[in-house]
């Protein structure tokens, strides 16, 4: 009895442990459940991060919080570890993280189709781009040679080029080789027969170049675009890598958005239909084309705010372009007697889109170089605007300005949209368009956002290369030796890197949703291994992110 009570009371001992134990590991669990749903569920956490504020170019937290694509708090990476129960987690080890880059006038199309073509930016000479086009053509046996980014400026003699090399070694397909800054292009004979200009043509004016009553083959703007229409439209295939090798393009260089500057219905139409299936990830804030049937159309549909996809607005082009002499100026050029350049349309057709849509709830964006096209754009949009707040309207590229045009810029009514790359890849050669006197005024972008408040910069990709921070390099002066503090030209630190971040948002009417790491908004940040603002000016055009994320997706 005795070994057999001792043998029950042992097995109840035993069983009161093992009950115990399970209180135990119920307690546990019940205890992690009570924690976890004390804690925010969220989807992701990225911590052990220097996260930086332009506001103030301090690091604001270690750490944020994401979910359902937006910001929902920030903070050292032990709190939000300890507040929020995430689905993942993401260690930066240290890296550096910043409010995406956004570019704030590019042409996104084209920067993929000009990624598929010959490229001719480096060419230092006729015979040069007549090699790589020879050699494009042999290994793709082209019913016809499209390619881009050659400048005269390049060359030993600086000259602008004629066809006769063309002719010789194209005699039987047509050949269209576009200028770097888009404005001008040099074609074969065969080109212009098809799109039937010839030597006795009168229809494109100044737009088209003769030598003693003869064509050389050079076409500006309205003619150039008359010359490429007649070639083999581009397929739609084309079109969706075109688009997709521009989305890459802009992720490897840390670009979360682009305000297109100028595209068409079907192009918008792709890039919605890309983008609900989500193959094309990128945000876009586009300017549609100015035209009766883009009017009608937005007129009808109303503004178009997606997700990643927005339409308020309209290109209007008023000139040319400063290194094709087409920008129009008040005096001739100072290296061309008696050319002033040219307005692109009238300046009746100009003032009647200035009234059909400051009448209308949407943007407009003007393309102006020259003083003269600046002048009378901010005139015509000042007489427009007098009685109408908050429109947001904008100059594009506002390069050449006199004294008198600063004080028509305004944040509430008139934006400045700048590309200061352009002051170091046009600076040897714009003094010799505009002289010792008007070069003062020539990309005064300090002037501008002294007046305006606000400054929107970008690259006009692919007349340059997409990448942020030698376009940041070139706004704060480190290119000009001869730069100083007090300068009417170039930007702080601060200035430029709002300008490629929170400005363009509130010129688009997203500094709710977009523009520098607040909760709230989505989560769109860039990540550096090292900090932007310690990396030696040299070394600023080389500096490549190593991620970027959009609504919270890692995407590069």
């Amino acid at each position: 009895m005795h070994g057999y009570g001792a043998i029950v009371d042992g097995n109840t001992k035993g069983q009161n442990s093992i009950d115990m134990k399970k209180c135990f590991l119920m307690l546990a669990l019940l205890t992690a459940i009570i924690k976890v749903k004390a804690q925010q569920r969220v989807d992701c956490i990225v911590y052990n991060a220097h996260i930086f504020s332009y506001q103030t170019l301090s690091e604001q937290a270690q750490a944020l919080a994401i979910h359902q694509g937006k910001i929902i708090a920030l903070g050292t990476s032990e709190d939000l570890l300890k507040t929020f129960h995430p689905i993942e987690k993401i260690n930066l080890n240290g890296q550096y993280v910043y409010p995406s880059w956004t570019d704030a006038h590019g042409h996104f199309m084209g920067l993929g189709l000009v990624a598929l073509q010959p490229n001719l930016r480096a060419a230092q000479s006729i015979q040069e781009i007549i090699e790589r086009c020879v050699k494009s053509q042999k290994e793709n046996h082209l019913k016809f040679i499209k390619a881009w980014g050659w400048n005269q400026e390049n060359f030993k003699l600086k000259q602008l080029p004629n066809n006769l090399l063309l002719n010789q070694y194209f005699p039987q397909i047509p050949v269209f080789l576009k200028r770097v800054d888009g404005h001008a292009a040099l074609v074969n004979d065969i080109a212009l027969k098809m799109a039937g200009i010839s030597d006795t043509s009168l229809r494109y004016g100044d737009l088209i170049q003769k030598v003693n009553g003869k064509l050389t083959g050079l076409v500006f703007d309205a003619a150039a675009d008359a010359v490429e229409h007649c070639l083999d439209q581009v397929d739609r295939q084309t079109q969706i890598s075109a688009l997709l090798t521009a989305q890459k393009i802009c992720f490897e260089n840390g670009i979360a958005m682009v305000h297109d500057a100028g595209i068409d219905l079907n192009t918008l139409h792709l890039i919605d239909s890309l983008q609900s299936i989500d193959m094309l990830k990128i945000r876009i804030n586009a300017m549609l084309y100015l035209t009766d049937t883009s009017f009608a159309f937005l007129n009808k549909s109303g503004a178009i705010h997606q997700h990643k996809l927005h339409v308020n607005g309209f290109k209007l082009i008023v000139d040319g372009s400063l290194g094709s002499r087409g920008a129009c100026l008040h005096k001739p050029y100072s290296d061309q007697s008696n050319w002033y350049g040219t307005f692109l349309q009238s300046p009746s057709s100009i003032s009647s889109w200035v009234r059909k849509v400051s009448n209308s709830p949407f943007q407009l964006s003007a393309h102006a170089i020259g003083d003269s096209a600046n002048a009378f754009v901010l005139s015509s949009y000042r007489s427009n605007l007098i009685d109408k707040q908050n429109r947001r309207w904008r100059i594009e590229h506002a390069q050449v300005l006199d004294s008198t045009l600063f004080g028509y810029f305004n944040s509430q009514s008139i934006l400045p949209s700048v590309q200061p790359i352009h002051a170091y890849t046009d600076h040897e050669w714009a003094i010799s368009r505009l002289g010792a006197n008007r070069i003062k005024y020539a990309y005064a972008y300090k002037q501008m956002l002294d007046n305006a408040a606000k400054i929107l910069i970008g690259t006009d990709f692919p007349v340059e290369h997409p990448h942020p921070l030698k376009n940041y390099w070139a706004a704060i002066g480190q290119f000009d030796a001869h730069a100083s503090t007090d300068s009417i030209h170039y930007l702080t630190p601060q200035q430029a890197l709002l300008g490629m971040t929170s400005w363009p948002a509130y010129a688009a009417f997203l500094e709710n949703e977009l523009g520098d790491l607040s909760p709230g908004k989505w989560a769109d940040f860039v990540v550096y291994k090292t900090h932007i603002l310690d990396v030696s000016a040299q070394k600023l055009p080389e500096l490549n992110p190593s991620s970027l994320f959009i609504s919270g997706s890692k995407v590069k």
